[in-house]
């Protein structure tokens, strides 16, 4: 994994919410030595947080990205919906589309 991946990532991160609404919901990258978890953050009116790793980005032996999904017990598990790249941005572009409620539960425009 390089910087400019970590980078990618960041800046993906900062793009899921609208900048005036970072103070009550925004998604962060938590990374790792060989993944980078995205974790959905949410501040209630009282100020408290709430951190909800939604999906897991590895970085294979092989030099590509795997996408993997959170089950109900907190375990990361291979999607295999969608193979690993060589580059993060298909997997990130992936999320952003938003249609699977196994990352995005309380997205309105997600399939289930």
């Amino acid at each position: 994994m390089t910087g400019a991946d970590i980078d990618i990532v960041r800046l993906w991160c900062r793009e899921q919410a609208p900048q005036e609404g970072w103070a009550r919901r925004r998604v962060e990258p938590v990374v790792t030595g060989r993944h980078i978890d995205l974790v959905v953050v949410r501040v209630d009116a009282a100020g408290a947080e709430s951190r909800t790793p939604i999906a897991r980005l590895r970085y294979l032996n092989t030099r590509r990205w795997q996408l993997y999904w959170r089950d109900a017990g907190g375990t990361f598990r291979v999607y295999g919906s969608l193979p690993a790249s060589d580059d993060v941005r298909d997997l990130l572009d992936f999320l952003a589309r938003g249609r699977d409620p196994l990352f995005w539960p309380d997205r309105p425009d997600a399939e289930g």
